[in-house]
């Protein structure tokens, strides 16, 4: 009779010669030469242990800060006030490429939204007359620093009326 549930499996460290297959492979992120091993049980575990430090070692991701306002904005609300984690830079595009801001409801004027690095203007968040979807207006590339620098959306001084539900989501590189 098989017993289905509740039976235990024999623990690795058991057998510690047999592999758990007949080889072993990964690749590694950005190579185009696959790391391989024999079907020993001590090359195993280096492989493991070598696939970790590859994935540590992988500094560059994407990082992305949004908000989302339910309602029409105030005159120089503050959507966006993000300080990054300390020990990395984080580099945003120019032309704040992969970002995305859109109006739910379109204003009838357009709409600049300022973009800042702790505190000071490095680009338009623009909005046009009838558009939901941002343009960005002199955004070069930004570096910004982990623990010192923050990013900032800022709502025009003078808001359109008709505007409303602003969402911004600005994607970022980790380096």
């Amino acid at each position: 009779m098989r017993r289905r549930w509740g039976r235990r499996l024999p623990r690795v460290s058991q057998y510690p010669n047999q592999a758990l297959g007949a080889n072993f492979s990964a690749q590694a992120p950005n190579a185009n030469t696959p790391i391989n091993y024999s079907s020993n049980w001590l090359e195993l575990k280096e492989l493991l242990f070598r696939i970790q430090l590859l994935e540590s070692a992988s500094t560059s991701f994407a990082y992305v800060v949004s908000a989302l306002y339910n309602g029409k904005p105030t005159a120089s609300m503050r959507f966006i006030d993000h300080a990054f984690p300390a020990g990395h830079n984080f580099t945003l595009a120019a032309g704040c490429t992969n970002s995305i801001c859109l109006l739910r409801t379109a204003a009838t004027a357009q709409s600049d939204y300022d973009l800042q690095k702790t505190g000071v203007s490095i680009g338009t968040i623009r909005f046009a007359a009838a558009g939901t979807v941002a343009t960005y207006v002199g955004v070069s590339a930004q570096t910004f620093t982990g623990g010192t620098d923050d990013v900032r959306v800022i709502a025009p001084a003078s808001v359109d009326g008709a505007a409303s539900n602003p969402t911004f989501t600005l994607y970022f590189m980790r380096s």
